[in-house]
């Protein structure tokens, strides 16, 4: 028996078997959608992206000069009405100017990361950990920046 034994005193191809079968439950129940959080996620994230180009620009400047917007607020749905290039739609009702979004954010977070590595690599000091090393001091610093 001592001859059947591998290393450590396993059975040689039980472990393989067990870790084979462990991943195949995961990937049932991730099929399954018991364990899947991404589709939900996507889900409620998808309002905060829903940008257009005209958006952005007047995103823009309401933040170099915020006024409030002088525009009426229709109570009923967009969808009969001319289009305002410059409005952000999310499920057929216009969102206002002040309404958060996060497609901006995400744009300078990642516009931030990419000048930094960069001007490393205009100074011959580019290394990948350089992109690293960013975007862990620039999310220190938005922690830092919306806790305190």
């Amino acid at each position: 028996l001592s001859g059947q034994l591998g290393e450590g005193g396993e059975v040689p191809g039980i472990s393989d078997a067990v870790t084979s079968a462990m991943v195949n439950h995961f990937a049932r129940e991730i099929s399954k959608g018991s364990l899947s959080l991404w589709p939900q996620f996507v889900g409620h994230a998808r309002r905060y992206f829903n940008v257009t180009h005209g958006y952005v620009l007047r995103k823009a400047l309401w933040q170099l000069v915020p006024v409030s917007s002088t525009k009426k607020k229709s109570g009923d749905g967009e969808l009969g009405a001319d289009k305002d290039w410059t409005a952000r739609v999310f499920e057929g009702l216009e969102v206002d100017i002040e309404e958060p979004d996060l497609y901006i954010p995400t744009m300078g977070f990642v516009t931030y990361v990419i000048l930094c590595g960069l001007v490393k690599g205009l100074q011959e000091q580019f290394h990948p950990g350089v992109l690293s090393a960013t975007v862990n001091f620039a999310l220190v610093m938005l922690v830092v920046e919306t806790t305190v």
